[in-house]
C-alpha cells in the first residue's frame, strides 16, 4: 500500500497522474496509452502473472517480439515475411534458453507452475527488447534455493550489464520487491519469537485426532504429464498442515484436487467420512472446504463488502452471514475501514485479506491457502500469519501451501515435503525444520 505498483502503473500508462509529469528521454509521456509507451521502449511485468493462458510458452514469447516486427500488406499477401518470422522465432528461443525454460516451449502457459510462469512473464518482456524494464515483484512466490529466483535475478543482471546491452543502450531495470538484504536477521528474530508458539502446537498428537480429511494415493494428470503421483496425506479436526516444495512439485495441484477444481485419475479423497473426489467444486464448498487461490483472484470491480458477501453464496442464513461479516472485519480491521472501496484500488496485501475473508464467509471446516504471502511485505506477512493462527484456534483446519517454508513450518503442526509430484518427507513441522535436507533445500541454511 506504499504506492510502489501505482508508481509503475503511472510510468507505464495504465494510470495517469493527477498532477506532475513523467519525462522519458527528455519528453513527457504522462497520459500516453500503454502501447504508445511500450513502443518507446518501456515495458513492465506484473505483480500478478498475466500470460496468454491458452497459448504455448513459445507463442507467448512471440507476442513479446511483435513490437519490433515491421510488416505491410504487400509483404503479407506475397508471403515475404518469412525472414522476419524466422528472426522472431530465433529471438524467442534465445530468450527462452536464457531464462532456462526452453524445454517447456510447447507447453501451455496455463499448465506451468508458478516459478515457470514468472520466468515466462520476464521472457515476454525481454523479447520486446526494452530500453527500460519495470519489474513488479518478479520473484514473488519463488523459493530462492529451489526455484532459481536468485539465479534468474543474477542472469537478468548479467544481461543488463552485458556488452550487447551496453552497446545498444538498452535494458535499464527498475525492480520492486519485498525481499530485502537484511531479511536473514529478521528471520532469526522471528524464529525466536515463534519458538514457544511452535512448541505449543506440537503438544497435540495426531494419533489422538479425529481425521477430517484423508487423501489416499491420488494421481493427477494434465494430459500426458503426471502432476501428482501417489500422494497420501491426513488432516485432523482443527489441524494445521503445510505442504512445502519447489514450484512444479504438485502442491497447488493437490489443493485444487481437494477442492474439486481438478479430479484425480486415480485414488480417493475422504472428507468427514465421505468420498468427494468426484464431486464438483461448488458441492465441495457446501460440505465445508474453502480455498484461497494463488494470486488472490478477487473481483476487482466490486467493493470489499461485495467480495466478502460472495463468499457466502451457498448460505441463506442472513443473520448469521452478518455476524460472520463482522467477524471477518474483526480479523482484518483494515477491511472495515475500506469496506466500500473497490478491490482494484487496494494493495496486494489488502487484496489477500479480502481473499481470506471471502473464504471464511462460507464457514469452512477446512481452509486451503495457496501462497498467501505471495508478493507481500514482511510486515503484512506477519499480520496474516497471526490471523491464520487465530482462525485455526477458532476450530478451522488449515492446509497451507507456502514458498516461505520457514514461516509455513513455524505455523503448522504437521508438514509434507513434495518433490516432483510425490511426498519425499513428512512429519511434525518442528522435526522437518531441523531436517538437514529441508534446511538446505528450502530454508537456505
Amino acid at each position: 500500500g506504499a504506492g510502489k505498483s501505482t508508481m509503475f502503473k503511472n510510468i507505464a500508462g495504465f494510470y495517469s497522474p493527477s498532477s506532475g509529469d513523467i519525462l522519458y528521454q527528455g519528453q513527457s509521456i504522462s497520459g500516453l496509452k500503454p502501447h504508445s509507451i511500450a513502443e518507446r521502449g518501456i515495458v513492465r511485468t506484473f505483480q500478478e502473472t498475466t500470460l496468454f493462458q491458452e497459448l504455448s510458452v513459445f507463442e507467448n514469447v512471440l507476442v513479446g517480439c511483435h513490437m519490433r516486427a515491421r510488416s505491410n500488406l504487400f509483404a503479407a499477401i506475397f508471403n515475404l515475411d518469412r525472414a522476419r518470422q524466422q528472426t522472431a522465432a530465433d529471438k524467442a528461443m534465445e530468450v527462452l534458453e536464457f531464462m532456462g525454460i526452453a524445454e517447456r516451449r510447447d507447453q501451455l502457459a496455463s499448465e506451468l507452475p508458478l516459478g515457470s510462469q514468472r520466468a515466462l512473464a520476464i521472457s515476454i518482456a525481454l523479447a520486446s527488447e526494452p530500453k527500460l524494464m519495470l519489474m513488479d515483484e518478479p520473484f514473488a512466490g519463488m523459493n530462492p534455493t529451489n526455484d532459481g529466483a536468485d539465479a534468474q535475478g543474477a542472469g537478468i543482471r548479467r544481461h543488463h550489464y552485458s556488452g550487447r546491452a551496453r552497446h545498444e543502450g538498452g535494458d535499464g531495470i527498475v525492480r520492486l520487491s519485498h525481499r530485502v538484504e537484511f531479511r536473514p536477521v529478521a528471520r532469526r528474530r522471528h524464529t525466536r519469537r515463534n519458538q514457544a508458539r511452535r512448541q505449543g502446537h506440537r503438544s497435540l498428537s495426531r494419533g489422538s485426532q479425529i481425521m477430517l480429511l484423508e487423501v489416499k494415493d491420488i494421481h493427477v494428470h494434465y494430459g500426458p504429464v503426471a502432476a501428482v503421483r501417489g500422494i497420501s496425506l491426513e488432516v485432523g479436526e482443527a489441524d494445521f498442515v503445510t505442504l512445502i516444495g519447489s514450484n512444479g512439485a504438485g502442491k497447488s495441484t493437490t489443493l485444487r484436487t481437494i477442492s474439486g477444481l481438478e479430479h484425480p485419475t486415480s485414488g480417493s479423497i475422504i472428507f468427514d467420512g465421505k468420498p468427494i473426489e468426484k464431486l464438483s467444486a461448488d458441492r465441495i464448498v457446501r460440505l465445508g472446504i474453502a480455498q484461497v487461490p494463488e494470486g488472490r483472484r478477487v473481483f476487482k470491480d466490486l467493493s470489499v463488502t461485495e467480495n466478502l458477501r460472495l463468499g457466502a453464496f451457498t448460505r441463506d442464513d442472513n443473520a448469521e452471514i452478518e455476524k460472520d461479516l463482522q467477524q471477518v472485519f474483526g480479523y482484518f480491521p483494515r477491511l472495515l475501514e475500506r469496506q466500500h472501496q473497490t478491490a482494484r484500488t487496494m494493495s496486494g496485501g489488502e487484496q489477500q485479506m479480502v481473499a481470506i475473508g471471502r473464504a471464511l464467509m462460507s464457514r469452512p471446516r477446512l481452509l486451503l491457502l495457496d501462497e498467501p504471502s505471495l508478493g507481500l511485505a514482511p510486515v503484512i506477512v506477519q499480520e496474516i500469519a497471526r490471523i491464520l493462527v487465530a482462525i485455526n484456534k477458532a476450530g478451522v483446519a488449515i492446509i497451507l501451501v507456502e514458498q516461505n517454508a520457514e514461516l509455513a513450518l513455524e505455523l503448522a503442526r504437521h508438514g509434507y515435503v513434495l518433490e516432483t509430484g510425490s511426498i519425499a518427507l513428512e512429519g511434525e513441522a518442528s522435526g522437518l525444520m531441523d531436517n538437514d535436507h529441508v534446511r538446505k533445500a528450502y530454508l537456505g541454511i
